[in-house]
């Protein structure tokens, strides 16, 4: 039985206890491999990658699939683009987590890709704001290509894409302080 379930159903405090324990350390490891993946994707976004292009991509074949999509999430977060993360599995193919920005439908972007590219896309699937796609490692250049010519068809050359603050209201002078 897995610790997680175990935990939750066990009826005896001092196995809770270890099992917390556990499940504690396993968080811990993967915010340490969340952390480094997210270092190393955003290199090779910023150093490795043209610039110009609008969906952001980034692979190595040893990155964990578990993490893949936290990783596009807060790539997507912090470069307020279309982003895509890509490992490889066990038979060769790269298996990419992408999440997307408001506007930019994932789903229809990787339907036009694929609609022109028939041989690009083994399988995707998703919605609007996340999907997720399988290729082959020699597709990778193309891929990353294709999907930045299809989102340049549909983005809006004039709208300067920023993420908005929303927020439930308007806070007025007064309230505003330095210190908290």
């Amino acid at each position: 039985m897995r610790d997680g379930v175990e935990w939750l159903i066990t009826n005896d405090s001092k196995k809770a206890t270890i099992l917390s324990k556990k499940l504690n350390d396993y968080n811990t490891q993967r915010k340490q491999l969340e952390k480094r993946i997210y270092n190393e994707a955003l290199y090779i976004i910023e150093n490795e990658q043209m610039s110009e292009d609008f969906v952001k991509l980034a692979y190595k074949a040893e990155w964990h699939v578990g993490v893949i999509g936290i990783i596009a999430g807060k790539i997507k977060q912090q470069l307020y683009r279309p982003c895509f993360i890509f490992s490889q599995e066990k038979n060769g193919t790269l298996k990419g987590s992408g999440r997307s920005i408001p506007g930019i439908n994932m789903n229809q972007l990787l339907l036009a890709v694929k609609r022109n590219n028939p041989e690009l896309i083994n399988n995707y699937g998703g919605h609007a704001m996340a999907a997720g796609v399988n290729i082959e490692l020699h597709n990778y250049a193309k891929f990353r290509d294709c999907i930045n010519r299809e989102v340049n068809k549909i983005i809006n050359k004039s709208t300067i894409y920023k993420q908005n603050l929303e927020t439930d209201g308007t806070l007025e002078n007064e309230f505003l302080v330095y210190k908290l």
